[in-house]
This record gives structure tokens, sequence and C-alpha cells, in this order.
């Protein structure tokens, strides 16, 4: 669900699909990240669930330094 209460993704086990069934990141020590060579796998699509209450953003978060061959989650919008 993203922050404005949408389902964007589906869990298997630690990793996040699409609707559409398409990789968009997983769990790695408690961060929601991608990696970047799982970028063209897919799952099954879904439909996604009814829109509920959103999520308030971090404000003045300081980030951590990304692990090799991952990057940022995708910004919801790109989905």
């Amino acid at each position: 669900m993203d922050a404005f209460g949408e389902n964007v993704g589906k869990f298997y086990d630690d990793e996040v699909y699409g609707v559409s069934g398409k990789y968009l990141g997983e769990i790695k020590n408690g961060r929601l990240i991608t990696k970047k060579s799982r970028k063209n796998i897919r799952k099954y699509m879904f439909s996604p669930y009814a829109n509920r209450v959103g999520i308030v953003k971090n404000v003045n978060y300081v980030g951590y330094v990304m692990y090799a061959g991952y990057e940022d989650f995708p910004h919801p919008d790109s989905f």
C-alpha cells in the first residue's frame, strides 16, 4: 500500500510484486529496496484491494548506505 492508501503490490515471502506481476522490490534488513538483477522477474497478476487510509511519509529522515546491486524502491507514480 502506498502513502495514499492505494494497494500497489502483493508480497510473496519477502518480495513484493505489482498488480501486473512485475517485481517491485523486497525487504532486506527491515528496508524496502529493489534488487537490480531481479527487475525482469514476474509472478501472477492480481486484482488490488480497495483503497484504505494512507500512511504519513517519513519527514527529515536520514537514509542508509545502499547495498551493492540494489537501488531505492520505485516511486508509486512509476507503477
